[in-house]
């Protein structure tokens, strides 16, 4: 990420002292406007196809996002985009967090339907939208 894109989420997360939770909100965000939407995480140029859009975020050195954006706050982002996303299982990204995970399994199937149903909703916007 650091060669291809100019981008060092580490320093980043050191730099602007992210959380677990924050930075697996960046992360998710992220891969949402770049795979979903074909948009700059960093200033919402809409782009018409991925390969354009990664020259946008790369001629531009947009690989980032805004630390004021609204999707800080939005619980959303911490649902991944990818599943199994292989950069939130990066051991060496979080090393040192020592948040704890609920292991109470109806309180984790809640969160996951309630996040499913904001994803839906979310994606139903999007289409109606014509942003996907």
């Amino acid at each position: 990420m650091r060669t291809a894109h100019d981008f060092d989420l580490i320093a980043l997360r050191a730099e602007w002292k992210l959380d677990l939770y924050a930075t697996i909100k960046l992360i998710n965000y992220m891969r949402s406007c770049v795979a979903v939407k074909h948009c700059c995480p960093m200033c919402s140029v809409q782009c018409d196809d991925l390969k354009s859009l990664v020259a946008h975020i790369t001629d531009n050195k947009h690989a980032t996002a805004q630390r004021d954006a609204a999707f800080w706050t939005d619980d959303f982002y911490l649902i991944p985009t990818i599943e199994n996303d292989p950069l939130l299982r990066a051991p060496h990204l979080f090393a040192g967090d020592d948040e704890s995970w609920s292991d109470d399994e109806e309180e984790l199937q809640a969160a996951r339907e309630e996040a499913l149903s904001r994803q839906k909703e979310l994606f139903a916007s999007l289409r109606a939208a014509g942003a996907m």
